[in-house]
């Protein structure tokens, strides 16, 4: 649901920037990156850390994750 609160928000252009969209093969627990230096995908921990990382920067942790429930 991050991810797709992260691409209304940004759009494909900007969250494909920060995170790919390829599967990577790894289990989701996998801290591994692409070619590109990104996430292989929102579904793995580091592409779900990283949509994170993307929603609300501009709020304190607290209000974020308000942001992110009031969202879900």
């Amino acid at each position: 649901m991050s991810y797709a609160f992260a691409l209304e928000h940004f759009g494909t252009e900007k969250v494909h920037k920060h995170v790919g969209h390829e599967s990577s093969g790894l289990e989701s627990n996998a801290i591994a990156l692409n070619k590109k230096g990104l996430p292989h995908n929102p579904l793995i921990n580091a592409g779900g850390i990283m949509i994170a990382s993307l929603l609300r920067p501009d709020l304190k942790e607290s209000s974020r994750y308000e942001y992110i429930i009031d969202m879900w």
